[in-house]
């Protein structure tokens, strides 16, 4: 599920600690069908034994329990714990709906409790701390750090908040100078090897093409799913979001290839070929609509590989483009609420697909600068530049949305570029 917890076979190990009058057992039977293991338990003078014998990663603690030494559990968890707590409450009284709002939680759950919300809240816990460890891939010292246990300390309510503690996560891997800002990312993008090119050339002839094609055949229309790749006016992205590569893979097919099952197979041989994880909830991939172009052309002349496949006289062409991590991946920030948006990544007089904030350094808040769907004007943009202003952030929820945008800005970049000097490309190439 969650990247460092999912390198073991075993389950996610779920610790409820319920009130004596809460049935949770069709809860259990939900959770325990899926990659949870849940265990439960009513009397808090166990718990805290059972926690340090069994170590679950989550704890889910009921507000609503009739004994008050519930308020005194997660102080006595964190000196021995490294779980996630999450408050919840199967009670609908005004008190105990009231007690949950005020606890400083950032992740909680509200009645009727069930094993559909309950996998939500995890789902969205996997999504953060996926982002989290894409940051700590490129930290510029994480190479030199040995990972450490997600340390706790019962101090203040405020602590037990889950920013809190994906942010001291990070700290073990992170530089004192990287956190005065934000986690820095490298600017500069690492072109592939001559070697990996031809691992990947190699490996593409041998089971990639075969496979495509197979896909191929499997669809059933015969007219071509293009015109021709010199007439492309759509495309599709798969990021790349590796510790040793960052860019794009895309790809136009004149064929009808389904896009949505070669997207695993592509994403298996960059990881093969260049290095990475094999794992799914990472594959982002994505249709982009461009400016009508030469895509052969622009491939030989703009991407670093591209590897091309002929099936019934209709052609499939598949190209690399290296970016920087600065330009692919998302950067969080501190309290992992926000991403940071560097400035010149606006583009004027476009609707954005994402919330546009200022941090406001005075209060430590964040205002909203531009709503989401709205134009950002060049008068918006130039002011940012006359308050040296380099970066604005946009909430977490905006993150698949970013890295779209990031993708579309990057691939029109390269086009326009390419635009430039099409004209003066011998006929011959």
């Amino acid at each position: 599920m969650i990247n460092h917890m999912a390198e073991t076979e075993s389950k996610t190990l779920l610790y409820f600690i319920k009130s004596p009058d809460h049935d949770l057992k069709s809860i259990e039977t939900f959770l325990n069908k899926r990659e949870f293991q849940v265990m439960s338990e009513s009397n808090l003078q166990l718990v805290v034994s059972q926690i340090e014998k069994h170590k679950p990663q989550f704890i889910f603690l009921a507000l609503d329990h009739h004994d008050p030494a519930i308020n005194t559990i997660p102080n006595l968890i964190y000196p021995i714990s490294s779980a996630i707590v999450i408050p919840y409450t199967n009670s609908t009284s005004i008190r105990d709906i009231s007690r949950l709002d005020q606890s400083q939680y950032e992740h909680k759950l509200y009645p009727p409790l069930s094993g559909p919300s309950i996998q939500r809240v995890l789902n969205k816990l996997a999504q953060t701390v996926q982002l989290i460890d894409q940051s700590m891939l490129f930290s510029k010292d994480s190479a030199d750090n040995t990972p450490q246990v997600m340390s706790h300390s019962p101090a203040t309510t405020d602590q037990n908040s889950i920013e809190k503690e994906i942010r001291n996560h990070f700290l073990n891997f992170a530089t004192k100078d990287q956190l005065t800002t934000t986690y820095s990312l490298p600017k500069i993008e690492k072109k592939l090897s001559q070697e990996q090119k031809n691992n990947l050339e190699h490996s593409f002839e041998q089971q990639v093409k075969p496979d495509l094609i197979d896909l191929i055949k499997a669809n059933k229309q015969t007219t071509p799913q293009l015109d021709q790749l010199f007439e492309v006016k759509s495309i599709h992205v798969l990021i790349i979001q590796e510790k040793n590569w960052t860019g794009y893979l895309t790809i136009a097919s004149e064929n009808h290839l389904e896009f949505n099952l070669a997207k695993n197979i592509l994403h298996n041989w960059v990881c093969d070929n260049i290095g990475g994880q094999h794992n799914e909830s990472q594959i982002l991939f994505m249709q982009l609509d461009i400016p009508q172009i030469n895509y052969q052309k622009f491939c030989k002349l703009k991407s670093d590989f591209s590897q091309n496949l002929t099936y019934n006289g209709q052609q499939t062409l598949i190209a690399f483009f290296a970016f920087s991590p600065f330009e692919v991946i998302n950067t969080p920030t501190e309290n992992f609420n926000y991403i940071e948006v560097p400035v010149e990544f606006l583009k004027p007089k476009t609707n954005l697909p994402f919330e546009v904030c200022l941090f406001l350094p005075e209060n430590n808040k964040f205002l909203n600068y531009i709503h989401l769907g709205s134009t950002m004007g060049d008068t918006q943009i130039y002011r940012l530049h006359a308050r040296n202003i380099s970066h604005v952030y946009s909430p977490f929820e905006y993150n698949h949305a970013l890295l779209r945008y990031k993708a579309e800005f990057n691939i029109y970049s390269l086009i326009d570029s390419y635009d430039s000097i099409k004209n003066t490309i011998p006929k011959s190439s």
